[in-house]
């Protein structure tokens, strides 16, 4: 039998494996499974604390609890959210606009389809709080391809793909305070300055993660990681040609984590890898 006092050590304790959950937990697993008896859609005058809020989207990935757009429409007046994460939700735009307006902190989308280019707009005209932003695989949400200079059209259709929009704004992503982004599998057909024109304006990031990204012209020489000097971790996994980042790399002098590492494929980057690795380690 360990004794109370084991807990300081780290070491699970009888009383830890006899506790009861929190209450916290036990009420928001409750309300989840009881929806619409106890937080209908309809309700007025209610107002739960950020904590409860988010402990609600949490136990709804956990019970498996569909997070739509009729789950979501319940917190738009009854609490105060900073932090979302949504993972295989069928949630859309108008849905996620909903959650988008509490001016989140920390956004995490994964696995759902639902999203278009609208929600990308709505970011970024909520963005003034954002700090992490994390677009994960099976969300279509930033453009594909950047118009090229001199051809740019009247049109404002397209659902916000039009690659001109983003040319004629000057930037693809707005959010003034993004410390981290994190976006899996994004596919780039054309537009050479696409990363220098979505890097650019988030001039305090300090965590990236483009894991599996592709360009259908190339990456530019990686020139566009210059654009965030105050980078402290960079996930290049499963990129192509990571080896032309090197020269990039080694000006990043803040840069104390690195990934570049590949999937199952030899790119006779050791060499090399040893060399940025050395060098870096002169300049920091």
């Amino acid at each position: 039998v360990l004794f109370r006092s084991d807990r300081m050590s780290g070491a699970r304790t009888i009383w830890e494996t006899n506790s009861p959950p929190p209450l916290l937990d036990i009420t928001a697993r409750y309300t989840v499974l009881n929806l619409d008896e106890v937080l209908p859609s309809d309700t007025e005058g209610l107002h739960l604390p950020t904590e409860v809020g988010e402990k609600l989207f949490q136990v709804a990935a956990e019970e498996g609890v569909s997070a739509g757009d009729s789950f979501v429409k319940r917190f738009r007046t009854v609490t105060r959210l900073s932090r979302v994460s949504l993972r295989e939700s069928p949630v859309t735009d108008r849905g996620l606009k909903y959650l988008l307006r509490h001016k989140l902190r920390e956004l995490d989308i994964h696995s759902c389809t639902g999203l278009t280019a609208s929600t990308l707009q709505a970011i970024n005209r909520h963005s003034e709080n954002l700090q992490a932003l994390c677009i994960g695989n099976s969300v279509q949400i930033l453009p594909d391809y950047l118009q090229p200079e001199g051809t740019f059209s009247d049109s404002e259709d397209d659902g916000g793909r039009d690659g001109n929009m983003y040319e004629r704004q000057g930037f693809i992503l707005k959010a003034p305070h993004l410390r981290r982004l994190a976006v899996r599998d994004l596919f780039v057909n054309r537009g050479p300055n696409f990363f220098s024109l979505l890097l650019k304006p988030l001039t305090e990031l300090t965590h990236l993660d483009l894991s599996s990204a592709f360009h259908n012209q190339g990456m530019a020489g990686f020139s566009w990681l210059l654009h965030v000097p105050h980078l402290l971790s960079l996930t290049l996994h499963n990129v192509k040609d990571v080896e032309q980042s090197l020269d990039s790399l080694v000006q990043l002098s803040q840069l104390r984590h690195l990934d570049v590492s590949q999937c199952g494929e030899p790119r006779g980057f050791r060499s090399e890898e040893r060399r940025v690795g050395k060098e870096c380690r002169s300049r920091w």
